[in-house]
C-alpha cells in the first residue's frame, strides 16, 4: 500500500516519454523505481532493460510503454569500439575515412531487442 501511495503522487504531474521519462523517474518516490531509473539513465543496459519491462506491465510504476520503447531501444544497442569516421576533401587533399575509438564495445541485451520488436507490434 505504501507504494500505491507514493506512485499515486507520482501520477499527478502525468508521464513523459523517452528519456525526459526516465528522468522523471529518477525523482519517483519509489526507491526501486528511483534506483533502477538512475541506473538506466547513466547508460546501464540491464536497468534499462528491467525498468522497461515494469514499465511495459506496469508493475511497480504505471504502465507507459512510449518510454518501455524507448529503454529497450536503448539497452539492445550495442555502442563503444571503433568507429569510422569520414573526413571530407580539405585543399588539395582528397577525404579519408579515419578510425576513431569510442570507447570498450559494449554490445546490445539481445532480450532488449526482441522485447522491442515486440512492442512495437503490440502498439500498431
Amino acid at each position: 500500500m505504501a507504494i500505491a501511495g507514493g506512485l499515486s503522487l507520482w501520477m499527478v504531474g502525468g508521464c513523459t516519454r523517452g528519456p525526459q521519462g526516465i528522468e522523471a523517474l529518477t525523482t519517483a518516490p519509489n526507491p526501486i523505481v528511483r534506483s533502477l531509473a538512475n541506473a538506466a539513465h547513466s547508460g546501464d543496459k540491464q536497468s534499462q532493460l528491467t525498468l522497461g519491462i515494469l514499465l511495459e506491465e506496469g508493475v511497480v510504476a504505471p504502465r507507459d510503454w512510449p518510454t518501455a520503447l524507448y529503454l529497450y531501444r536503448q539497452a539492445g544497442q550495442s555502442r563503444g569500439g571503433t568507429l569510422w569516421i569520414y573526413t571530407p576533401n580539405v585543399g588539395s587533399k582528397g577525404g579519408q575515412v579515419m578510425p576513431y575509438d569510442s570507447g570498450p564495445a559494449e554490445p546490445g541485451l539481445p532480450e532488449a531487442r526482441e522485447r522491442y520488436r515486440a512492442l512495437r507490434k503490440r502498439m500498431r
